[in-house]
This record gives structure tokens, C-alpha cells and sequence, in this order.
């Protein structure tokens, strides 16, 4: 058999050559020669396979493989079905054709009509296709009958379009020849699943010329733009469509540029082996493969529908994640390449978190996902779950890292870089993305939502003075109701660990005067706990404020820095009051301030010992259920004090407007529980019932001491 370059060098002649028939074409020889040529090509093209077959084993010596090819790809009818010749093909291509059964010689017929002259000049007009085409011979296919086979299968399509008959005709021969296979998998299967199995209903189905045009990223746009959601109801396919599409597409590199790019790279590494020291450059330009272009479409999904893309990211495991539908099992990605690969992969899901904008619970639930496969794909620890915010298990970021992190690996076009410390899969930025994420789920709780870039650029690159105006202006949208005081406890830890993502972890309650990592950590801790007083004493929070502010061994903010902060605020509602009315806006919590202030200067001038000798403090006046208690004590303790009614009523109404304890008498077997100044209660009402205790408190106070005039004067 000659090599296929012997058909080819002059592939645009589309005349037979006439060495075809060895020998010279002037004696009779040549001419016989030249009728077995013209018979076989009417056999061919009258599609009479058996007696073609039957030819060809007769006259083998002058039937040659190249020729019977070159005859069956020009004559043969496209819409032959490939089951009727294949068994032909394999014999030749073997050399060894011999006749088929229940087969009875067969004359060569109109050929003998012919003189040798004729026949051969018959001969020399025959359009004998070429069996190679420029794509193939440039990379480097040899084998003539899977050039037939190539060339065969584009004239099928061209003029049937049956994918299926395709592989039919081919799926016999992929174990002869590595490209044939390549080939194959590359175009005819993902065609196949293209036009067949994912998208059947499509009206303008590629043909196979156009799809071995595709290349580069417009190719990834096409092959997967029909795998988005249809009107929000169908499931997302993009998995699916990169793990069966562009996976085996990649695969064969169909492009004569992509191909020879990857062959120049092959033999340049052969030739000149890379260095020790830039194995990690080798790796790098891997991932710059037609794989980029994969990367790069997803990253821009993210920004148009990150749902999509986070469930893309849960679908495909990455480029070692391909269907070659058994074809091309046996040959995997390089261990060191394919990890390389994945890790550029999972680099998108990183660089998906800070390319959308989105603020919303279902979002921060999908990248808590994209995190979760991250993990997985980089062999790195498990990312827990959201509700684990403050638990042991919580990521540790060191100072360092942040310290080496800049703005410039938060702009969109350097994400994808494999140098960016922020988005390459690495403990530290899977650890990082964590804290970024559980920071956006409180931000979004507190009323204050940020997207996943704003808070770690916040964490990483804001001021001190940044980071306090937005601790403030978070504590000034938290949308917990006042004199909740759980839920402001609640408030408080969060803002603390917002402020220290260690804080829960490691139990740290004091402030050593350094920055911690967190996106308030550069805010020092009292100054933080300062905002927090603020943010509670404007809640109404003033027991909750009391217990973590006065009464703890070591408070948080030193005394003096306390009352002047408490005084502050006191002032802000006295500034901040719409009118004078005492009842309203911030004039109504001044007032309350200014009412327990009077309170406690007339409690001032009463002898009063609490439980086991304890004096008297201001606090117990806040700390206690019942306030009005404490003027029964005053009663007892003070001879004659029944006598100061007004005062002690006057003390009384000013506890009430105050806001604290209750009203009623604990023991009392009317209905309990009702709070000074709740919303539900009629602040008049209120006042009354306080005298009425306090008048019924001091006439038994008379009668205690024998005073029987003054008690029956206060009925």
C-alpha cells in the first residue's frame, strides 16, 4: 500500500492518477486493467456492494486499497448503509478480501464494448475524490482508511445529516487509529448528543461542517447557551452539557490551531525539558487550555445568574469529569495536569462568591454550597454549615494574610489569576471566603446586608475610621424591637465577633490594644463596646446595659468613660426631640433618664439598707422587678417617713415615668406582670395605681407606728 501522500500532494486534481494502473496503459494489459477499474466504479455507484466485494477479491492485484477507497468515497451513494460495506472495508484495509458466501463469478460488463483506448481515456476523466483533507493532513493523519472515513463521514452529513449512520460507519475502526478515535469523539459524539439526545427539538441543528469551525470561547458560548433555564421552570443543564459537550470537544482540540498550538508545545518540551523551577509555569499554561475558556464562561454566568452557575458548580466535578461515552475511558488526564486543571476550576467557584452582588439568604445559601465543592474538589476541610457562626469550629485567617492581600485581586479581570491569594484554592482563602460569607448571613440579619466583595474588602482594606462608621451605621439599622433584651444580647455577641472572627473561638473577652481579623477588627474593643452602649441605652435596653456595662468584674468600658457615654446619650435624646412633649421621640427617652434621676436624689435623703446590711445603691434601683418595693423599705426603716406622703408619691410617679418594674403589688391577686410604661398601658393609669400602692403602703407604715389619724386620713 502506498502512503496516503501519494493522493494528496496534489489534492486539488481531481482526475485519477494513472499510475493507478501499474503498467503501461498502451498494451492490453492496461486496458483489462482500465475496464476493472471502470467496473468497479459502476458497481460503486449502482450501490452494488456484493458484487463490488466479489470484483475486488478477483482482481486484487490491480483493486488496491487506495484505489477501491478513493472509488467508494466519489461514487458510492451517501445513503448506503454503512453495515452494508463495512465488512468490505475491514478486508481490504486487511489486505486479505476475500469473495462473500453464496457469491457466483461475475463478467465484467460494458467494459468489453469498450477498446483499450477508450477505457483508458475513460479512465484518466474518472473525479476520483482525494481521501485526505487539508485539517487532516495537518495534524498528521497517515492511516488512508481513516482518512476515508473522515472524508466519508462529511459527505454523509453533507448530504443526510445523519449523525447516527455516521457512527455507525465509524465505530467499527476507532481501535485502528488514535486520531480516527480522537476524531470521533470529538465531533461526531458531542454532535450527536448536540442534535439528538439534549436538544432534538432545535430548529437549526448543526451540521458537521459547522461544528469542526467551532473554536475558542465562541464554541463554548454556543454549546452551552441552550443549557439555560427556560422561562425559570426547567432544571439547569450547563453540568450535563460541559461534562458531555465541551469535555469530549476539548478533548480532540478540533481546531487546526488549537492542535498545533498543543503539538509545538509537546515537541518543545521534548526537545528542551522545563527546569525544576518552572514545573508550576508548566502547569499554569495547561490551565490557559481551551479549559480557560470553560472557566471564563462560568465566572461570567455567575454575574448573570449566579444560581445557575452555583448549581453548574455542583453538577461537574471539573475538567477530569468527562462522558466519552466509553470511547475514550482508558486514556485519563496526566495525575499532575488534571490536578492542576481542577484546582484553576475550583478557583471559579472562589471567584464567583466576590463577582456577585446579590445580598439575599437564598444567595449566601448557594455559596455556601460553592464553598462546600470548593472544599471537596481542593482536598481541603469541610466548610461547615452557615448556622455553625459561632462555634469551635470556626476558620482561623492569620493577620499575615490579610496583610499581603490588596484591592487589586477584587477586580473582575484578575480573579481567574493564578496567583490571586484571595480566589486560588488554598486553606487560607477557602478559610477566608468562609469568614467573608458568615459575615455577609449576620450583616444581612442585622439589617445592614453587604455582598460578599464589599465585606472582604471591608475585612481586608478599610480604615479604622471606615470600619467604625460602618459598625455604626449597622447598630443604627438592627431591626430588633426596643427592650428586647435577648435579642439585643444576641446583637451584641454578633457585633463582637464581627469584630474578632476568634472571638467565640477562643474565648478572648479583653482588649489587648491590637487589631484583630474580622471586618470591624481594626475598631479597638471599647471603642466597639461604646457603640454598643449607644445602640442599647437607645433601645430601651437599660437592665441589659446595667448587667454588661456596671455589674460585671471587669467591665468592658472603664467608669468614667462609662458616665460620660450614658450622659452623651442622654443628651442626644434631649437634642434629638421633635418638640417638648415629654411623651414622644427622643424627648420621651430623656425624660425617662431625667425621671430615674429624680428618683434616685429623693431616695437620696432616706436612710435605706438592702439584704444582709448592703447600702443602698442607685443600681438596685434598675437591677430591682419590683421598684416601688424599695419605698415600702424606705417606710420601714425611716420612723415617722409615712408622713412625707407627697414626696414619696411624687418618687413613686417618677419611677413610673422611668419605665421600670411593676406597678401592682407582687402579692396582689389581681392580674400580675404589667410593666411601667408598656405600650399596651396608659401611662395615667399607671400613675394612679402607683399612688394608690404607695398611699395603701404608707397608711399601713402609720398604723404600724400607732399613728391611727394620719392612716385614717390617707383612706
Amino acid at each position: 500500500n502506498r502512503p496516503a501522500t501519494s493522493f494528496v500532494q496534489d489534492s486539488r486534481a481531481l482526475q485519477v492518477d494513472p499510475s493507478v494502473c501499474s503498467g503501461s496503459m498502451s498494451d492490453d494489459m492496461g486496458g483489462n486493467r482500465a475496464r476493472i477499474i471502470l467496473e468497479a466504479v459502476r458497481l460503486a455507484s449502482s450501490a452494488q456492494v456484493p458484487s463490488l466485494h466479489l470484483l475486488i477479491a478477483r482482481e486484487s492485484n490491480i483493486l488496491q486499497l487506495e484505489l477501491v477507497l478513493r472509488i467508494l468515497l466519489t461514487y458510492l451513494p451517501e445513503s448506503t448503509e454503512p453495515k452494508v460495506y463495512i465488512d468490505l472495508l475491514h478486508q481490504i484495509a486487511n489486505s486479505a478480501v476475500h469473495a462473500p458466501p453464496q457469491s457466483s463469478p461475475r463478467p465484467v460488463q460494458n467494459g468489453r464494448e469498450l477498446s483499450d483506448k477508450e477505457a483508458r481515456y475513460q479512465v484518466r476523466r474518472l473525479h476520483l475524490l482525494p481521501l485526505a483533507e487539508e485539517q487532516d493532513l495537518q495534524a498528521g493523519c497517515t492511516d488512508l482508511l481513516s482518512l476515508f472515513l473522515i472524508h466519508r463521514a462529511r459527505k454523509i452529513d453533507l448530504e443526510t445529516g445523519s449523525i447516527p449512520e455516521i457512527q455507525e460507519l465509524l465505530e467499527p475502526f476507532l481501535n485502528r487509529d488514535p486520531y480516527l478515535r480522537t476524531w470521533t469523539v470529538s465531533n461526531i459524539l458531542p454532535l450527536r448528543r448536540l442534535n439528538y439526545e439534549y436538544y432534538p427539538d432545535v430548529e437549526d441543528p448543526y451540521t458537521l461542517e459547522a461544528f469542526e469551525r467551532l473554536e475558542g470561547r465562541p464554541a463554548i458560548d454556543s454549546f452551552l447557551a441552550r443549557s439555560a433555564r427556560a422561562g425559570g421552570t426547567q432544571t439547569i443543564q450547563s453540568g450535563r452539557d460541559i461534562r458531555g459537550l465541551v469535555g469530549p470537544w476539548i478533548y480532540g482540540e478540533s481546531s487546526r490551531k488549537r492542535r498545533k498550538t498543543y503539538h509545538d508545545r509537546r515537541r518543545s518540551s521534548l526537545v528542551s525539558p522545563r527546569p525544576a523551577g518552572q514545573v508550576a509555569s508548566s502547569k499554569e499554561e495547561e490551565c490557559q487550555t481551551a479549559w480557560s475558556d470553560v472557566n471564563d464562561w462560568l465566572l461570567d454566568l455567575g454575574l448573570r445568574d449566579f444560581a445557575a452557575a452555583a448549581e453548574t458548580l455542583e453538577q461537574w466535578d471539573g475538567p477530569s469529569d468527562v462522558d466519552y461515552d466509553g470511547y475514550n475511558d482508558h486514556e485519563d488526564l496526566d495525575v499532575d495536569i488534571s490536578q492542576t486543571l481542577t484546582l484553576c476550576y475550583a478557583q471559579v467557584g472562589l471567584s464567583m462568591l466576590y463577582a456577585n452582588s446579590e445580598t439575599t439568604p437564598s444567595t449566601f445559601e448557594r455559596s455556601s454550597g460553592v464553598l462546600r465543592k470548593v472544599s471537596h474538589l481542593s482536598g481541603l476541610d469541610a466548610h461547615p454549615a452557615l448556622e455553625e457562626i459561632h462555634t469551635s469550629s470556626v476558620p482561623f485567617v492569620s493577620k499575615d494574610y490579610l496583610d499581603q492581600l490588596s484591592e487589586v485581586y477584587l477586580l473582575h479581570n484578575a480573579l481567574l489569576r493564578r496567583n490571586n491569594p484571595i480566589t486560588s484554592s488554598t486553606q487560607a482563602s477557602v478559610s477566608f471566603a468562609s469568614l467573608v460569607l458568615r459575615s455577609c448571613v449576620v450583616l444581612q440579619k442585622l439589617g445592614n446586608p453587604k455582598s460578599c466583595r464589599a465585606t472582604a474588602g471591608l475585612a481586608a482594606f478599610a480604615k479604622p475610621e471606615e470600619q467604625m462608621n460602618e459598625l455604626h451605621k449597622t447598630l443604627q439599622k438592627v431591626p430588633v424591637k426596643t427592650r428586647d433584651d435577648n435579642a439585643w444580647a444576641a446583637v451584641r455577641q454578633q457585633i463582637l465577633w464581627l469584630r474578632n472572627w476568634q472571638f467565640q473561638a477562643s474565648g478572648m473577652e479583653s482588649d489587648d490594644g491590637k487589631e484583630s481579623t474580622g471586618i470591624f477588627g481594626k475598631v479597638k474593643r471599647m471603642n466597639a463596646e461604646i457603640e454598643m452602649l449607644r445602640a442599647l441605652l437607645r433601645a430601651s435596653c437599660y437592665d441589659l446595659a446595667v448587667h454588661v456595662y456596671c455589674m460585671q468584674d471587669q467591665r468592658p468600658i472603664p467608669d468614667g468613660t462609662l458616665e460620660r457615654t450614658i450622659l452623651s446619650v442622654a443628651m442626644s435624646f434631649y437634642d434629638g426631640a421633635s418638640n417638648g412633649n415629654r411623651t414622644r421621640g427622643g424627648s420621651q427617652h430623656f425624660h425617662e433618664v431625667n425621671a430615674l434621676l429624680a428618683a434616685t436624689h429623693s431616695m437620696s435623703f432616706y436612710s435605706l439598707t438592702l439584704q444582709h446590711g448592703v447600702p443602698f445603691q442607685p443600681v438596685n434601683i434598675r437591677a430591682s422587678r419590683d421598684p416601688l418595693s424599695l419605698i415600702g423599705k424606705i417606710l420601714e426603716q425611716n420612723p415617722r417617713s409615712y408622713t412625707k406622703l407627697d414626696d414619696l408619691i411624687e418618687i413613686g410617679r417618677n419611677l413610673v415615668r422611668a419605665k421600670l418594674g411593676s406597678v401592682r403589688d407582687p402579692s396582689s391577686p389581681m392580674e400580675e406582670g404589667a410593666k411601667i410604661g408598656s405600650p399596651n398601658d396608659n401611662q395615667d393609669q399607671q400613675l394612679h395605681e402607683s399612688s394608690r400602692r404607695i398611699i395603701s403602703m404608707a397608711s399601713e407604715a402609720a398604723l404600724t407606728e400607732g399613728d391611727f389619724d394620719t392612716a385614717y386620713s390617707y383612706i
